[in-house]
């Protein structure tokens, strides 16, 4: 009876695997299928359901997925989710040993992909990452620790703090704010020896929240575990926001708001099967360019999206350090790795005194002002793309005078081809943001005298794509009071949208 019993056993687990692997032919096949008609919501879902087998082949081809460059940014976008699905012991380790052997565009990847999987080797894996020789690894693994909120991360972030205190770039700004965030300290520290013997003198041990937070925190956990075990299927084409969420809603039981001041007839897509409801969400307020929070009472609120400004919770230490950098426009400069984009098309003539003038000297003191430590490169752009160097410049005096002569040399005249000057960006190496200046819409000639919503579209896609693995910020700056203009908020629009999907900010010049 024993033998009977553990025959039966063995053949279900040798049935279920077969099984298992039939589902991960089937999803593959379909993935490849959709890739070929272009329709590329499908593959992402296929993706997803392959995930959903939690094997170790699935895995691995999904793994193949995410470091492709040339599959458009929606299927890539399903991969990085897929990848985030696993939950099997040994599917983790094997992600983990991909990670840490990989090259950087993998590594970017999954320091996204599984910022919040709890497996210890995924983090044993983004720890590693802190020491990776790229700089863009480097930042998603602290945003990735940041958002695992596990504190065992605090010795390797302040070692990270002692390496890059020369430089203080954006690696060293972002260390800063997790560790802020995982400590739970009010000081104002900065320095890494200040930061090791705080975090020695408490035990190594992160200050405890304020009781009377709990019993919110514990609605709002009950809420993402409800939304993490309720799964829905979805398959709505141009359909309404709110026709989208209602029936979110009512698959669901979940309470999901939308915010008075969200366009609810916004025109979206929505087409999955058997996805976690928070994942749904999620696509759902992507496409839409919209954000989302969990209230204290319980309630899910779609509102619309905040365009990232830097903040310190904490502490008044990075505060003034921070009023200390190079500043455009009153919006700090970071990065020691930075490229300057800047419209002298012919509407840059308008004004009093003429934009193009205020460019010009807002843009010679930064230079002045820059550390150091900081490289960086100047692009300007009409109907022709004008770069300064190559390659990027240290900033020494003898450069900075050469950059000046350059910004001097502006003349206002032309299109806006702005498309042009962001490739010209992208080709440079070893940047991490970019200043974009623009006072116009994307233009070109053969547009005729209307703008094309889908050259601009096809920019905001071009640029996601271009900075799938580089993770370089996008800083833009435009004039929101010409919005009033007919026509004028898409140059608005455009340039929000650059700035939010890159984790930038966009600044209004007044």
């Amino acid at each position: 009876m024993k033998k009977t019993a553990v025959f039966v056993f063995c053949l279900s687990l040798i049935l279920g695997f077969f099984a298992f692997a039939d589902d991960v032919t089937r999803y593959w096949n379909e993935y490849g299928a959709a890739l070929r008609q272009k329709d590329y919501p499908a593959a992402a879902e296929a993706l997803r359901r392959m995930a959903q087998t939690n094997t170790l082949s699935a895995a691995e081809k999904i793994l193949g997925v995410l470091k492709d460059e040339k599959i458009p940014q929606e299927v890539y976008e399903g991969a990085v989710t897929a990848i985030g699905m696993f939950t099997a012991k040994d599917v983790l380790a094997q992600i983990a040993k991909k990670g840490a052997s990989g090259d950087f565009r993998l590594k970017v990847s999954l320091a996204k992909a599984v910022a919040k999987t709890p497996a210890d080797d995924i983090f044993q894996m983004l720890i590693s990452f802190l020491s990776d020789k790229n700089n863009a690894v480097v930042r998603e693994a602290i945003e990735a620790l940041k958002l695992r909120g596990d504190s065992r991360a605090v010795d390797s972030l302040i070692d990270l703090v002692e390496r890059e205190e020369k430089v203080k770039g954006l690696e060293w700004e972002a260390a800063q704010y997790a560790l802020r965030e995982l400590t739970g300290c009010d000081k104002e520290l900065i320095d890494a020896i200040d930061w090791r013997n705080w975090w020695t003198s408490h035990g190594k041990k992160p200050i405890e929240k304020k009781k009377q937070e709990a019993q919110p925190k514990e609605k709002i956990a009950a809420l993402e575990k409800k939304l993490k075990e309720t799964t829905v299927s979805v398959a709505m084409k141009e359909k309404p926001l709110k026709e989208i969420v209602e029936f979110l809603k009512n698959s669901s039981g979940v309470n999901i708001v939308i915010d008075k001041e969200v366009n609810a007839d916004k025109q979206l897509t929505l087409e999955v099967a058997n996805v976690p409801l928070e994942e749904a969400i999620r696509l759902l307020v992507e496409q839409a360019d919209i954000d989302y929070e969990v209230r204290e009472d319980g309630v899910y609120i779609l509102k619309t999206a905040a365009h990232p400004v830097a903040e310190n919770p904490q502490g008044k230490a990075l505060e003034k350090f921070r009023t200390e950098m190079p500043s455009f426009f009153g919006r700090e400069i970071v990065s020691k790795r930075v490229v300057f984009v800047l419209d002298v098309s012919g509407s840059m003539n308008e004004g009093r005194p003429p934009r193009i003038k205020r460019v010009q000297d807002e843009l010679k003191k930064v230079i002045d002002s820059l550390s150091s430590e900081a490289t960086f490169n100047l692009i300007a752009f009409n109907n022709k793309v004008m770069v300064w160097n190559q390659r990027m410049q240290k900033a020494s005096k003898e450069t900075k005078e050469a950059a000046k002569r350059f910004v001097d040399s502006f003349k206002a005249d032309g299109q806006t081809h702005t498309d042009e000057a962001l490739k010209a960006a992208f080709d440079i190496d070893d940047i991490d943001s970019i200043y974009l200046l623009s006072d116009g819409a994307p233009y070109k000639a053969e547009h005729g005298s209307t703008l094309s919503i889908s050259f601009i579209e096809g920019i905001i896609e071009w640029v996601a794509k271009s900075n799938r693995f580089k993770r370089v910020r996008i800083h833009t700056f435009g004039f929101e009071e010409m919005a009033k203009e007919d026509g004028a908020e898409i140059c608005v629009d455009f340039l929000k949208r650059l700035a939010k999907d890159s984790g930038g900010t966009f600044t209004n010049i007044k």
